[in-house]
């Protein structure tokens, strides 16, 4: 295939940041790195939950994915969520991914992303099978660890009062050495 019929991509991802935390996430990614410095930590601004992960998609396809969100975000209006608590996927014995948990209204956050991903699907997109479980991820475990295990004891993390939240980012996902960084394509405000 000649380099010009070559379709244009981006790796493209919906999510809520959690920046309006990142004083607090920064705080407890502190604690973390100097309890457990053997697995991947995650930069404090790129911590945010997923709502749905596209991959690779087509440029000519953004600007309908882009309508498509807007379509389902703008009447929905605005919910308070709190840091909670920590875990790990898939358990503590063997964590391969450790999460930050969300209180709050977080029943409004998993019907905001499951109504866009009934749109999306009505459109032909992928969606994720499993249920949605709002968390943002913290650090990535490269190997099964004992030592992990043993030091997610000793972390805590202190209940936030809630903030209220008002905006979705579809962002674009770089990969680099150091981990990937995110860049924002489209904003998109709650009612």
């Amino acid at each position: 295939m000649a380099s010009s019929q070559i379709k244009a991509q981006k790796r493209l991802f919906l999510a809520l940041p959690l920046d309006i935390f990142r004083d607090e996430i920064t705080l407890l990614l502190d604690q973390c790195r100097k309890r457990l410095p053997q697995v991947k930590w995650v930069r404090p601004a790129g911590v945010h939950v997923t709502l749905h992960f596209f991959g690779n998609t087509d440029s000519e396809k953004i600007p309908a994915l882009e309508s498509l969100i807007q379509s389902c975000s703008e009447p929905f209006p605005a919910f308070n969520l709190n840091l909670e608590n920590l875990g790990c996927f898939p358990n503590t014995l063997k964590p391969r991914v450790l999460w930050l948990g969300l209180g709050g209204e977080t029943e409004r956050l998993t019907q905001l992303q499951k109504n866009i991903s009934q749109a999306l699907e009505t459109r032909g997109f992928e969606i994720e099978k499993r249920p949605f479980v709002p968390h943002a991820t913290l650090a990535r475990c490269p190997r099964v660890d004992p030592s992990i295990s043993e030091g997610l004891k000793s972390l805590r993390l202190e209940k936030t009062r809630s903030k209220s939240f008002h905006h979705l980012i579809l962002f674009e996902s770089h990969r680099g050495p150091e981990g990937s960084l995110y860049e924002e394509v489209q904003r998109f405000s709650l009612a």
